[in-house]
């Protein structure tokens, strides 16, 4: 079953701030990527990953890729 994202916390979508991914079987992940722009991950468990907006990113999906496939929350803003 491939991964699932339920929604997305953040307190501050600015370049450099942090976001959480919160949703199932995330554990694993190779790779998340902001509109894109790959992102650092800091912490990946099952059901939450957090990790840093990449300078540079701008408004758009959140990408998500684990050994057991993609998953895409869409709509998350990158303020200046």
């Amino acid at each position: 079953m491939q991964p699932v994202i339920a929604k997305l916390k953040y307190g501050s979508s600015v370049n450099g701030g942090t976001v959480t991914v919160i949703g199932k079987r995330l554990l694993g992940a190779t790779e998340v990527t902001v509109n894109g722009n790959p992102a650092t991950i800091t912490l990946d468990t099952s059901t939450r990953i957090v990790v840093t907006v990449p300078a540079g990113a701008l408004s758009g999906p959140v990408t998500v890729t684990t050994p057991l496939g993609t998953a895409t929350a869409h709509g998350f803003p990158v303020l200046p």
